[in-house]
């Protein structure tokens, strides 16, 4: 039974409350038929709580998924625009010194071009320096696209 006067259960055979020292009396319990009925709390099923978990998973997982793909793409356009940035500087280098077919092999064989000269060149050294940062510019981002943006490698 609970105090009246500070709603702390006691003993059901006691006089006075413990907690609060004042004296319980009788208590008489008056019956009512029209009482409300009790509304027992709903109990939910574990594989629901499962479900909601996997959903609510899978919610974060597509959301950064999508951050992912667009930081991506933005990165694989980046990628391109340097990419195309640095065949124009190789190739107009090429036709200024009048090495037509050197450019043209440059063009046909644009990834040789894109990633094997540039590397060559660095440790020849025959690299000039903002053409570097360039090319650093323009695989860093491909870096970023393929492996945290996922999206896939270039062949």
């Amino acid at each position: 039974m609970f105090c009246k006067y500070c709603g702390k259960e006691i003993n059901n055979d006691s006089k006075f409350c413990k907690f609060c020292g004042e004296e319980i009396g009788e208590i008489t319990i008056e019956t009512n038929e029209e009482a409300p009925e009790v509304i027992q709390p709903e109990v939910i099923d574990s594989s629901e709580v499962t479900i909601l978990d996997e959903q609510i998973e899978f919610e974060k997982y597509a959301e950064n998924f999508i951050k992912r793909r667009i930081i991506g793409i933005i990165f694989r356009i980046l990628f391109w625009l340097a990419g195309l940035y640095f065949m124009f500087l190789s190739c107009s280098y090429s036709f200024y010194m009048g090495e037509i077919f050197n450019m043209v092999i440059k063009i046909i064989f644009f990834p040789f071009t894109m990633i094997i000269l540039p590397i060559i060149a660095l440790i020849t050294g025959d690299f000039a320096g903002w053409v570097f940062w360039i090319w650093f510019f323009m695989m860093g981002s491909y870096a970023i696209s393929t492996f945290y943006g996922r999206l896939r490698p270039v062949v």
